[in-house]
């Protein structure tokens, strides 16, 4: 046991009396030469002890199905299976080449192989909490077992299911403890004891027993620490430190930070399960005193420890974490560090005066002080980072793979380190990292992080059981020297501390920084030597997990595989969508928030090197759009070695091409591209692309999609609309199917917001479309007009001229207001037969499509017409512009940075007064009454009719409030010949 470094302080002659109790009832000489060369035989190998000789020397009792075991009673058994040596090897062939890597089976093979007539013996120790059985116990195993114990099982029921039947129990009586009469460490050291009386290496177990910490180092590593890495911290800590005795600015801040974490419970109630699980005065005033810092140095919080979660039981039943909390984490983590501060004053073993040290020493808080934690990483961060600013401690110790990494992350968010990444080679390496404000994060004008708001983050593992697997003594011995580590760089601390007066949280850190940095000239010794080891016991963690990893069942992996899934589908809700039109004042305050919160998963495709690229692509996807599948459908771009369409390009190359260089130039794959498609075509039917049969996929493809709402007759093309039935659908366009006398026509508008409920009913969506004096309405089925707000909902003659089927649209409610009777005149300027007059470029429009219309020149009745007769009147040799909302006018060109660009909506507005009846005056009409959400579609527009276009972005702090706003500024030169 002191091999693996358990806990043996408690074990004495009395505690192991237990496996002997046969040995008190023998009589004769005989029966103790039988009795010592049996239990000789068991100690040896136990695979060769019947299960009758095991029953005598042990003094064990066969456990009966019916028999019942009281409540919170503790009962120790051991489970047999017997084995022929012949049934050996088709067993191991069962199990699989895995078998093979078990230590267990090599001697499973040696025996057989010493003794091929012989039976094998394969035994289990296990413990039960009544009413739980050991009947129970194996019934459960049988049904869901991993590892060895899995493999093994699930083998022998296929190869010798009458041994599988026969598993035989026994109970060892002498070990039984009653309801309440033994303490959690009594309860592990006696089942450690017996699994390493008989071996652990001769059993199916994998781990040496027990539940609850267990952790004594050898008195080598005792004396490596004395002479390697001595720490004075404790002793430093108490001589230089002075209780805080709950000072009123003590109370204030903490009272401050309770309110900010109550609020945060109550305003995500859900998310934190705090609406089921409230937490109670009680509960919170436990969490307020473990947080409370003890005692300070020079008025500065040393070192404080940050775990993730609070447990079931520690929730509804208050405790501290470093003092009286039962789990097996607090109770691991604080015999540690009982441990250390023993250590350092040369004792190997602790008393009160260390507990009271360690107490006093590290405040505690948990990232998720509450039970609901799957979706309130954002409410823990917000308390986490207002404690972290109250108190600003020179060192913290994160205890978990999530709170490192979000420490990472500046507490913004908990993906930090990315998940590819194993976290073992982070622990015990120091790194400094910031807590920044809400406030920081969306003020535009700074950028760097601030260093007053820093600390020095220690990576812990989380020593919860059992997050990383069950005990393992190289896991263990990670957790120790990462403690090691915590207390030299604390000790560090302190005498920074003593020696500076400062009030600079920046210049303390970095000192101490200087003296831990794994990097730097000026590194401890004694933390180069920590490092060193360190490093040695995590080469010897990986090859132990790298074994174990192949004793998991393809089962057990898949569940991982898809907790992994579901985090991906996390991440990518974390990154967001995009918010607003790209380029548009609300995208541009989302996306220098989304550049300081810093996830690595926007940062696939660009790196945090060029931020001027990301910030573009940030700005520039389309609305709706997640920020993370568009960094990764990018990054597979520039990852890839070759064209992305190579499989279709290598099919239609260029004549007297040797290589794959072609694929480079744009024209060569544009011309591949072309042969591909008619080549494509040629499987088509002839009539494929005609309009009648385009017209019956796209009815069937309804039809198809709903199935009890679909009416063929709404889709039939009319001379006139007057109160005929349309289809509003939930997000898209409603659509006129209009004969216009010479033509079927698709006429598309997309009504404001607001008029039609998006989340009525398939039955609910059809209306009659009336065309009014002043645009376009709608009643229900039953003639109630459509109302908004009281007021009959119109699309109004500003919004359809403003649309891109704003030539069509007009067209159609001039035919329909004559039907009804009315004098409705044609514009002054008629479009010449077969020409369809075009609307403006959008800011989205593609340059394939742009270099289409500009095949033909300019018409009159163009939108492109109306902006150049505007530019030649008010700007024949260039000018400058800004697209500027109405109430961001009178501060273009005032405050700190003036601006001399003409403001372009008031101008647009008298100059389209003057040529109202332009088919495309009701397009620049609606851009310029919305320059907000309409200005990014100037530049693409001027850049085609002027040469030298060019655009930035005016930022202003307009008040009351004095928030950030910016808009578009245009700079463009004399008129282009071509168009």
């Amino acid at each position: 046991m002191r091999n693996l470094e358990l806990d043996v302080s408690n074990l004495t002659p009395q505690s192991i009396g237990f496996l002997f109790n046969t040995l008190q009832h023998l009589q004769t000489r005989l029966q103790l030469r039988q009795y010592y060369q049996s239990m000789n035989n068991l100690l040896n190998s136990n695979i060769s002890i019947d299960n009758d000789d095991l029953l005598w020397v042990l003094g064990l009792r066969q456990v009966n199905l019916e028999e019942e075991v009281l409540d919170n009673d503790i009962v120790y058994y051991i489970r047999s299976w017997t084995v022929q040596a012949p049934i050996l090897q088709q067993l191991i062939i069962e199990m699989g080449p895995e078998a093979l890597e078990f230590e267990e089976v090599e001697s499973w093979l040696d025996y057989a192989t010493q003794n091929p007539n012989q039976p094998l013996y394969i035994r289990y120790v296990g413990r039960c909490t009544g009413p739980t059985t050991p009947v129970d116990r194996h019934l459960e195993d049988i049904a869901r077992a991993g590892g060895v114990l899995g493999y093994f099982l699930q083998a022998l029921r296929q190869v010798d299911v009458i041994s599988f039947d026969q598993a035989t129990l026994f109970e060892l009586n002498a070990a039984h403890y009653q309801a309440g009469t033994a303490t959690a460490r009594d309860i592990d050291l006696r089942e450690q004891i017996i699994i390493n009386f008989l071996g652990l290496d001769n059993l199916m177990n994998q781990q040496p027993g027990g539940s609850h910490a267990s952790y004594m180092p050898r008195r080598p590593i005792f004396i490596r620490h004395q002479q390697l890495y001595p720490t004075t911290f404790f002793q430093d800590f108490f001589t230089h430190s002075n209780l805080t005795d709950n000072e009123p600015w003590i109370i204030e801040s903490m009272g401050h930070w309770v309110r900010e974490l109550s609020m945060q419970a109550r305003y995500n109630g859900e998310a934190t399960d705090t609406i089921n699980n409230p937490m109670s005065h009680e509960y919170i005033e436990s969490i307020a005193n473990q947080a409370t810092p003890q005692r300070l140095v020079n008025d500065r919080v040393v070192s404080i420890i940050i775990g993730k979660d609070i447990t079931l039981n520690g929730f509804n039943n208050p405790s501290r974490f470093l003092t009286n909390d039962p789990g097996y984490a607090p109770t691991l983590t604080r015999e540690i560090l009982f441990r250390h501060c023993a250590w350092s004053q040369n004792r190997t073993h602790w008393n009160n005066n260390d507990e009271t040290l360690v107490q006093e020493a590290f405040p505690f808080i948990n990232m998720y002080p509450w039970l609901g934690t799957s979706n309130s990483a954002a409410p823990a961060l917000n308390q986490l980072r207002l404690y972290l600013n109250l108190w600003s401690p020179i060192v913290i110790s994160t205890l978990s793979y999530e709170v490192s990494s979000a420490a990472f992350a500046n507490f913004f968010h908990t993906h930090g380190i990315m998940t590819t990444e194993s976290y073992i080679g982070y622990v015990g390496v120091p790194r400094i990292v910031h807590y920044p404000t809400l406030e920081w994060l969306y003020n535009r004008d700074e950028d760097a992080l601030p260093n007053d708001q820093s600390t020095i983050a220690i990576p812990h593992i989380d020593p919860g059981f059992p997050k990383y697997g069950a005990r393992s003594q190289q896991l263990l011995r990670i957790i120790d020297l990462t403690w090691a580590i915590t207390t030299i760089i604390n000790e560090i601390t302190v005498r920074v501390l003593q020696g500076n007066n400062t009030d600079s949280t920046e210049t303390i850190v970095m000192l101490v920084w200087n003296q831990c940095n794994p990097q730097s000239t000026a590194l401890n010794a004694r933390l180069q030597q920590l490092y060193n080891d360190l490093n040695a016991s995590k080469n010897d963690y990986q090859q132990y997990r790298q074994q174990r990893l192949l004793r998991q069942r393809p089962a057990v992996r898949n569940i991982n595989t898809q907790a992994l899934e579901l985090a991906s589908a996390q991440r990518i809700e974390l990154g967001g969508e995009a918010e607003g039109q790209p380029f548009s004042e609300v995208r541009e305050v989302q996306v220098n928030a989304l550049w300081k919160r810093n996830l690595p998963d926007l940062h696939l495709h660009i790196s945090r090197n060029n931020k001027e690229q990301w910030l573009q692509w940030a700005r520039s996807i389309n609305q709706g759009i997640y920020f993370y599948t568009s960094s990764l459908r990018r990054s597979a771009f520039v990852m890839r070695e070759r064209h992305p369409l190579y499989n279709v390009l290598a099919r239609f190359p260029p004549e007297d091409v040797h290589d794959d260089t072609w694929m480079e130039d744009p024209e060569l794959v544009r011309r591949s591209l072309t042969r591909w498609s008619r080549h494509s075509m040629t499987f088509l039917p002839q009539n494929h692309f005609a309009p009648q049969a385009q017209r019956r996929r796209r009815l069937a493809a309804l039809e198809q999609a709903r199935p009890h709402t679909f009416d063929a007759t709404v889709y039939e093309y009319r001379n006139s609309l007057e109160n005929q039935r349309v289809y509003v659908p939930r997000t898209n366009p409603i659509v006129f199917y209009w004969n216009d006398g010479n033509e079927n026509i698709r006429v598309k508008i997309r009504p404001q917001r607001g008029i039609f409920a998006p989340d009525a009913p398939e039955t609910a969506r059809f209306y009659h479309v009336h065309f009014l004096v002043d645009g376009i309405g709608f009643t229900a089925l039953t003639g109630i007009p459509i109302r908004v707000n009281g007021n009959v909902a119109v699309i109004s003659l500003n919004q359809m001229g403003s649309s891109p089927h704003s030539h069509n649209l007009m067209r159609l409610w001039r035919h329909e207001r004559r039907l009804l009777g009315h004098n409705v005149p044609e514009p002054v300027v008629a479009a010449p037969e077969g020409h369809q007059p075009r609307p403006a470029f959008r800011s989205n429009t593609s340059s394939r499509f742009i270099r289409e219309f500009s095949q033909h020149h300019l018409h009159p009745n163009d939108s492109l017409s109306l902006l150049r007769l505007f530019l030649d009147d008010l700007f024949p040799q260039g000018g400058s512009i800004n697209m500027a909302p109405e109430d961001l006018e009178p501060f273009v060109a005032t405050g700190r940075n003036p601006d001399n660009s003409v403001s372009v909506r008031p101008q647009l507005l008298a100059f389209l007064h003057n040529h109202q009846h332009h088919p495309y005056h009701g397009e620049w009409l609606g851009f310029a009454n919305n320059m907000r959400q309409n200005g990014q579609h100037f530049f693409k527009n001027i850049n085609y009719l002027r040469h030298n276009t060019e655009q930035s972005i005016i930022r202003k702090y307009p008040p009351p409030q004095y928030q950030y706003r910016q808009c578009q500024r245009i700079d463009f030169g004399l008129p282009r010949q071509r168009v």
